[in-house]
């Protein structure tokens, strides 16, 4: 069986960097379930 102490925890630090001024940033996602012809779109 194997522990949590024989695979030790790696940490790192994660940051978001803006894009540049005038530059749009858009990241998308998609899914589909059942019917593929719904779609949606969200932007805030």
């Amino acid at each position: 069986a194997l522990s949590r102490s024989d695979n030790p925890h790696v940490s790192r630090q994660v940051r978001w960097i803006p894009p540049p001024e005038g530059v749009i940033k858009v990241n998308v996602d998609d899914s589909s379930f059942g019917n593929a012809g719904i779609v949606g779109f969200e932007a805030f």
